[in-house]
C-alpha cells in the first residue's frame, strides 16, 4: 500500500471528513479521562490483567517455572505478590513472554504497572513513527492527528488501563508491515514469529501467507519461532507446555475438570470474533462441542476464501492489512484489548480515504464508526 500524496486542496466533503475526524476526538478522550480516574486506581491495588503477567514473571524469576501453569501455583504468586482474589488470572501464553517481563518483577505490583502503562505509551508513539509514511493525508488534517488516533481507539484504551500486551503485538505487526513495504520479507516473518505471544492471532495471519506462497516471510517466522519454542520448553518443559494448550481449550469452553480446570470468568459471547458471534447466538440452545467444531469450520473456509481471492496479489503489500483483519476474524481466543492491532488496516484506510476527490462514500465512514 504505497502512501499517499498529502491532499493539495480542500473539497467540500474532505473538509467535512475533517470536522467528523477532529471534532469527535475531544468527546473521545474526555470519556477514556474518566474511564482512566474510575479504573486504573482499582488497577494499580492489582484487579487489572497486568496481574497475570507480573505473577508469571515472579514465578519464572522465583525458579517456578516449571509450575507456570499450575492453578494452585498462579493463585499462590497472584495472591502473594499481586492481591489476594477468589479466582486466579491465568497465564495462558507462551512461556517466553513472562521472562520478558522478568524486570518489571523487580518492582513492587504498582510500580510495574505504572511503568508497563509507560512502555505502552511509548510503543504507541513508535507505532505513529513507524507508520509516518503511510498517514500523509491525516497529517495534513493536522499534524499530530496520526499520533492522537492510536490512543483513541477504544481497544487500545482498554490495553493500557488493564496492562495488557496487545500493543506489543500492535508493534511488531506495524513494523512488519513496513519491512514488507520495503520488500524485506524475512525480518518481517521475524518480527510476526516475535508476537506468538498472541498465537491464536498470529497463526492465521501467517496461515495467509502460507497461501500466498510468501515463503521468505515464512522463513523467517519459523527462525523466530523455532527460538521462542526452545526457550519456552527451557522454561517450563513439555508437560508443562501440554497443560498450557489444554487450559487454553477449557477456558470457555466447559472442558476439564475443576479443581483443574481455570475458574475465571471468561464469557466466550463476549470475544470480538466468528465464535463470540456463534456462542452469543446459539450458545445456550446448540452443544459445546458442536459450536466448536461448527467455528472451527467457519473460521478454516472463510479464512482459506480470503486466501484464494487475494492469491493473484500475494507479492503486493496490500494483503497485509487484509490479514491482520481476518486474523481478528477467526481467532480462537479474543477480547476487547486484542482489537487495537486492527488500527494498521483502520489508520491506512482512512488516509486511504483523504487522498481520493469524493470522500463522502459509505466506505470513508467505516473507519470513524471503528473508531467509536
Amino acid at each position: 500500500m504505497m502512501s499517499g500524496d498529502p491532499i493539495s486542496s480542500r473539497t467540500g466533503s474532505s473538509a467535512y471528513l475533517q470536522n467528523i475526524l477532529l471534532g469527535i476526538l475531544p468527546f473521545i478522550f474526555f470519556a477514556e479521562f474518566l474511564s482512566l480516574l474510575a479504573f486504573v486506581p482499582s488497577a494499580a491495588r492489582g484487579h487489572s490483567d497486568f496481574r497475570q503477567l507480573y505473577a508469571a514473571a515472579e514465578m519464572i524469576r522465583a525458579g517456578h517455572g516449571h509450575e507456570l501453569y499450575e492453578y494452585s501455583a498462579q493463585k499462590t504468586f497472584q495472591d502473594s505478590f499481586v492481591s489476594r482474589e477468589e479466582y486466579v488470572l491465568p497465564f495462558l501464553r507462551p512461556a517466553y513472554e513472562g521472562l520478558c517481563f522478568v524486570p518489571f518483577s523487580f518492582l513492587s505490583y504498582a510500580q510495574a504497572y505504572f511503568s508497563f502503562m509507560a512502555v505502552n505509551l511509548f510503543l504507541l508513539v513508535l507505532v505513529a513513527r513507524i507508520l509516518r509514511p503511510w498517514t500523509n493525508n491525516l497529517a495534513h488534517l493536522w499534524r499530530w492527528l496520526p499520533l492522537l488516533l492510536l490512543p483513541a481507539f477504544i481497544p487500545v484504551c482498554v490495553a493500557l488501563m488493564q496492562g495488557q500486551d496487545s500493543i506489543i503485538l500492535l508493534t511488531l505487526l506495524a513494523a512488519a508491515f513496513a519491512m514488507l513495504e520495503q520488500q524485506q520479507d524475512l525480518g518481517a516473518g521475524v518480527l510476526v514469529g516475535l508476537g506468538l505471544f498472541k498465537f491464536q492471532v498470529v497463526i492465521p495471519v501467517v496461515l495467509l501467507f502460507l497461501i500466498w506462497r510468501r515463503w521468505r516471510l515464512l522463513t523467517g517466522f519459523m527462525l523466530s519461532a523455532t527460538a521462542l519454542s526452545l526457550i519456552s520448553l527451557w522454561i517450563v518443559g513439555i508437560p508443562e507446555t501440554f497443560a498450557m494448550a489444554h487450559s487454553l481449550l477449557s477456558v470457555g469452553a466447559g472442558l476439564g475438570a475443576a479443581p483443574e480446570q481455570f475458574k475465571v470468568p471468561l464469557r466466550v459471547s463476549m470475544m470480538a470474533n466468528l465464535r463470540g458471534i456463534f456462542f452469543g447466538i446459539a450458545g445456550n440452545r446448540l452443544p459445546s462441542s458442536l459450536l466448536q467444531t461448527f467455528t472451527i469450520t467457519s473460521s478454516a473456509v472463510l479464512l482459506f476464501t480470503i486466501g484464494l481471492l487475494l492469491r493473484i496479489k500475494r507479492d503486493n503489500t496490500d494483503v497485509f492489512p487484509v490479514a491482520v483483519t481476518a486474523s481478528v476474524l477467526v481467532s480462537y481466543y479474543l477480547f476487547v484489548h486484542d482489537l487495537s492491532i486492527l488500527l494498521i488496516p483502520i489508520v491506512l484506510m482512512l488516509n486511504s480515504c483523504l487522498s481520493e476527490e469524493n470522500t463522502a462514500t459509505l466506505g470513508h465512514w467505516v473507519p470513524i464508526a471503528a473508531l467509536m
